[in-house]
């Protein structure tokens, strides 16, 4: 039993001194319990007969519920207790309060109380506690409780006649109304409790040979539970009926509008491999599955969760927290080092893409979802359970509370593999032995709460401690409320075996800004208006948004009252509130610094006209023109040749190169194909794409196409096609990276021509045609990829001169023979110094953007010249155009972008040393990152132990390997003769040219969500300014750093060119332009008379958009 429990766990907390530097003047005060009187301690001890042996959620924790019980104007505070009583506190006012718990009769009875709501159940305008429960006692001290208020300071449990004295294994109730009939619907987040599979993949195959995941149909006491209300006092189990009857592990639900029709649907978090589920609301009592085609990825193992919505868009964004930590000694002792196959073979049986992170999911507002959890630093914030978003210094954001700690440190990889396997053989095996002993020897620790400011711009900063996150910890649930009504939004917190933290606001008396409340009054029995989405507008036409639903964060309930926060906004234009059952009303009498009551029977009725404006509005818009290609990659795991490096060099396709190359004056599309598919070739005719048969694509289909430009060779006024042969799945010099030439008869058809270009056996990434020297025919320019199975090292470019209808390698010629270009990813040519020669810039991974100078018999390098030096990074597409309109020429850089765990400065690079290490004849490139300011290793110690096996003595334990940095775990002199690169800049970049010196401008954050692997420039909106479209992604990377995938395409509308932040992100909701996907070229092409884009995909299919108007 206790091997399956070890196994089961994926990460956990170690004990860390680095977080607890409070500032003298916080923004938040603990009050002490002497002071409040809440003495509430939710002790939590384990023994012989209940502990996490028998019962995996023992530490989970208990829950806050806010709320005015008695309609005095001040919130009162109730608490859950995993083995004791839960308590009900009074608010007295002045930050006093009384326990009334026992006259109030609400003490949650005996078994183990989970999470805790306030809403008005029975819809009589007084707000009801319902007490959720779970454990592993007799099912009847697991029925769930729904305390009514009498109206009078007690309550009556009236869950049996509700029908909702459900005994199943709950964690928390949600309320919601599903079918807009102005009562509240119910629906419970439960769990199993078969811990020995909840890491477990089973497959199984049918009878005709596919294999599949089956789906656990056991429903008794562990399926989620959905609750009709029936408007009589009653409720009904719908749950079978409805669909939404999921086994898995679930810990929160999120209730949001993912698909905009106005119905409610539902998120649901879930622990261990088990995926989250959204619930689509079909509007007839039934919900579907439906998560791939809103989310690209979720948590591993998601705990608590929250909608808010963070950039004020009126779209609200969803996020899970899970348990990575921050710091290196935790990520590298508590680390769930998942696997690539493993990962592989979650994706495919719809176990969905998970990674052991914090996620974000920005709302696009196109019913899709991008995470960018790394873009605002909020990624890893430990064993979270709570994340609960407000406005808590009133500047008009909302801001980030996030609760951690878990009682027993159960994932700590030296406890795992060397305490407890010790402990096994002293006992004589893992079934003999008992509680005490196991308790003995499992290490434990506290740890800190985190808080997160909302600076805007998609921008957050950490602020634990200015804002004073408090002593470390076991926090569980919070909520957030004002308790003395200042105007600022108090935090209470339940901890195990502390008192729980009762956090003042200062922010009234700190910042002394503006604010606004809002009480709702809502239609029927739904008295709170739970699901209203409220705006409120102020001067210059700045808004704010709030979605209603008081059930939030992890097992607790937030006060009611809607709280904004106005900083120095003196005058409130309207409050506009969509009310749950369709209505939409505007209020225009709004007092700032006060309550405000808004009653869904007054206000001025308004139409909703969104959509008609956004249709309008559009820029770009899909179409299906013929062009059916789609990429199909091969399986290979690159990883397994190299543990240690970070992501696939070997999915750089599909190959895409468009010209009229039959001569009718139309725009034709070559895509190349993986290993194993044969390239094809488009004819446009009329508007639309033909398949052309090549029979010479078919021959070479063992060849992995990854990059192709039409060039006539022979100068016989026709296109001929070069390919470049890539693919990093072959050794090194092997000849499938030969690239090739095919002749053009004039009509279209090609056929392959061996000896016109040289034999150079290298592993390719792009090429580019241009007349180098000026001769009045076209060159090439054929940059290298990654050196197989020798990450960092480059494979060697080479300039191919056209000397007549064949090609000679004069790279050595033309540049210094010593020249190491580097991993080259794009390359554009252009005259940067105004001398009527073509110049090179080419750009790729930790190189710097390198400018070569043609001198008419050579290229210089000039980057330092250009004041390019010093920007190293992760570059992944170029191009160039005059961009401001001043005569010169500007560069538009797409990089990694700042949404992922590679974070790079100039005084905090990102690294990489490489060289056979341990003399084992392969390639060891070690990444570093930064972690806290002191480098570290980014691979954890298994997977550097299985690149470098002579470690495993130096690094016997994890904790050994975790406080070593990266100057120690390899010895100081091999890293000096190592191969050392370092890149300083992940941000996608425009270098505007002032006076031949350019001068760096990152893009907007939305255009840093992910790698940009594709740059237009054009005129979309026609204004007579230019302007920028990005697209990317690259999903092929090391399970442990997550997946970029974020990007759905971006529009840069350039509005001032005066000003130096010239470019304005579009929403995509008003754009069109949407391109989601592993993409990896876009180019502009011209379908009949209309101006498109075609936009290719890695092992995906090639997507064709068009321009309106343009």
């Amino acid at each position: 039993m206790l091997l399956l429990i070890v196994c089961s766990f994926h990460l956990s907390c170690s004990k860390s001194s680095e977080f607890k530097k409070v500032t003298s003047d916080p923004l938040f005060v603990f009050r002490d319990s002497s002071q409040t009187n809440i003495n509430f301690i939710n002790y939590v001890e384990d023994g012989n007969e209940i502990n996490m042996f028998n019962y995996e959620y023992f530490y989970n924790g208990g829950g806050v519920a806010v709320g005015d019980i008695n309609q005095d104007g001040l919130a009162d505070l109730y608490f859950s207790s995993t083995m004791g009583f839960c308590k009900l506190y009074l608010n007295l006012g002045n930050f006093k309060f009384k326990d009334i718990t026992q006259e109030a009769g609400v003490d949650g009875g005996l078994g183990i109380k989970t999470g805790i709501s306030m809403v008005d159940l029975n819809g009589d305008g007084l707000l009801d506690i319902f007490v959720s429960k779970s454990g592993l006692f007799d099912p009847i001290y697991r029925e769930n409780i729904a305390y009514i208020n009498n109206g009078n300071l007690t309550f009556t449990n009236r869950a049996p006649e509700y029908h909702l004295n459900d005994q199943s294994f709950c964690t928390q109730t949600y309320f919601f109304d599903m079918d807009l009939d102005n009562d509240l619907d119910v629906f419970m987040v439960n769990h199993p409790v078969s811990w020995q599979d909840i890491n477990n993949i089973y497959i199984y195959q049918d009878e005709k040979g596919r294999y599949y995941l089956p789906e656990d149909t056991s429903r008794t006491y562990i399926s989620n539970r959905l609750y009709e209300n029936l408007g009589n006092g009653n409720f009904k189990d719908i749950s079978l009926k409805a669909g939404i009857g999921h086994v898995a592990f679930g810990l929160s639900l999120c209730v949001l509008d993912a698909n905009q029709d106005g119905y409610p649907d539902l998120y649901v978090c879930n622990d261990y491999l088990q995926p989250d589920v959204l619930f689509i609301n079909n509007k007839n009592h039934t919900f579907t599955k439906s998560f791939e085609k809103y989310f690209s990825h979720q948590s591993h193992s998601s705990m608590g969760s929250e909608i808010f919505d963070l950039n004020n868009d009126g779209n609200f964004d969803l996020m899970t927290v899970d348990m990575k930590p921050e710091d290196n000694l935790r990520q590298k002792t508590l680390m769930d080092d998942q696997n690539y196959d493993r990962f592989y073979k979650m994706v495919k049986y719809d176990l969905q893409a998970q990674f052991s992170k914090n996620c974000i999911h920005l709302n696009n507002g196109n019913k899709s979802y991008s995470d960018i959890s790394f873009l605002l630093n909020v990624e890893h914030t430990d064993w979270s359970w709570a994340p609960i978003a407000a406005d808590y210094d009133n500047d008009g954001f909302e801001d980030l509370y996030i609760t951690n700690g878990y009682r027993r440190y159960v994932t700590n990889m030296d406890y795992k593999k060397f305490t407890l396997d010790s402990l096994m053989k002293a006992t004589g095996g893992r079934g003999a032995i008992s509680f005490p002993e196991w308790k003995k020897v499992c290490p434990e620790g506290k740890i800190q709460n985190y808080f997160y400011k909302n600076n805007g711009n998609l921008n957050f900063s950490k602020v634990s401690d200015e804002w004073n996150a408090g002593p470390d910890s076991y926090s569980n649930g919070a909520a957030y409320v004002d308790l003395d009504n200042d105007g600022d939004l108090d935090i209470v917190t339940n901890n195990i075996n502390d008192h729980a933290f009762v956090l003042e606001n200062k922010a009234a008396q700190k910042f002394k800004h503006n604010f606004l409340k809002i009480k709702l009054k809502g239609s029927g029995k739904n008295t709170g208006g739970i699901g209203a989405k409220v705006m409120l507008q102020s001067a210059g036409g700045k808004q704010q948004f709030r979605y209603v639903n008081p059930v939030r964060g992890f097992m607790s309930s937030v006060d009611p009252i809607i709280h904004f926060g106005l900083k120095d906004i003196a005058k409130v234009d309207f409050v506009e509130v969509h009310w749950p059952d369709g209505i939409k009303k505007r209020y225009n009498t709004i007092q700032i610094n006060a309550i405000n009551t808004l009653d869904s029977k007054d206000g001025t009725v308004i139409q909703d006209s969104k959509n008609k404006q956004d249709q309008t509005a559009r820029f770009i818009e899909a179409y299906d023109a013929g062009i059916n290609f789609v990429h199909r990659e091969d399986y290979f795991t690159d990883f397994k040749r190299e543990p240690i490096i970070h992501l696939k060099n070997s999915t750089e396709g599909p190959a895409l190169a468009i010209a009229d190359v039959n001569k009718d004056g139309t725009d034709d599309v070559f895509l190349g194909g993986a290993v194993g598919q044969e390239s094809v070739m488009y004819f446009q005719k009329e508007g639309s794409f033909k398949l052309s048969t090549q029979t010479a694509f078919k021959t070479d289909s063992s060849y992995e196409d990854v990059s192709a430009a039409f060039i006539d060779i022979d100068q016989d006024q026709d296109l001929d096609l070069y390919v470049v042969s890539g693919g990093y799945l072959w050794d090194k010099g092997n000849k499938m990276y030969q690239d090739r030439l095919y002749l053009n008869d004039g009509k279209g058809n090609f056929s392959k021509s061996d000896g016109l270009i040289p034999q150079e056996f290298q592993n390719g990434s792009i090429v580019i045609a241009f007349d180098a020297n000026g001769d009045g025919k076209q060159d090439l320019f054929v940059g290298g990829s990654v050196s197989p199975a020798a990450y960092p090292f480059a494979e060697q470019s080479f300039l191919l001169i056209n000397k007549g209808g064949s090609f000679t390698n004069e790279t050595k010629s033309w540049f210094n023979k010593d020249t190491l270009f580097g991993i080259i990813k794009d390359a554009v040519t252009c005259d940067l110094n105004g001398d009527g020669k073509l110049d090179l810039v080419v750009c790729g991974e930790w190189m710097p953007i390198t400018v070569w100078i043609n001198t008419g018999t050579g290229f210089e390098n000039k980057t330092k010249e250009f004041n390019l030096n010093g920007t190293e990074g992760w570059w992944q597409s170029l191009q160039v155009d005059d961009l401001d309109g001043d005569g010169d020429l500007d560069l538009v850089a797409g990089n990694l972008g700042r949404n992922s765990k590679f974070k790079a400065t100039d005084s905090e690079p990102v690294e990489v040393f490489a060289a056979d290490f341990d003399n084992s004849k392969t390639m060891d490139a070690i990444l570093s990152t930064y972690v806290l300011g002191t480098s570290y290793p980014v691979v954890s110690r298994d997977r550097l132990l299985e690149q470098m096996t002579s470690l495993r003595k130096k690094y016997l334990r994890y904790a050994s390997y975790g406080i070593t940095p990266m100057n120690k775990v390899i010895a100081e002199d091999k890293l000096q003769k190592a191969y050392h690169l370092k890149a300083y800049e992940m941000s996608s970049c425009i270098f505007w040219n002032e006076s031949g010196k350019f001068k760096k401008q990152l893009l907007p954050a939305e255009a840093q969500v992910s790698m940009v692997k594709g740059i237009i420039i054009r005129d979309v909106d026609k204004d007579g300014k230019k302007d920028l479209l990005t697209c990317g992604n690259f999903y092929d990377t090391d399970v442990d750093f997550g997946r970029y995938d974020a990007s759905v395409g971006c529009l840069l509308l350039q509005k001032n060119q005066e000003s130096v932040a010239s470019f304005q992100p579009m929403p995509v909701s008003n754009t069109g332009f949407y391109v989601p996907g592993n993409l990896r070229r876009m180019k502009f092409i011209k379908v009949a008379d209309s101006n498109s884009i075609l936009v290719t995909e890695n092992n995906g299919k090639t997507k064709l958009l068009k321009i309106r108007n343009n």
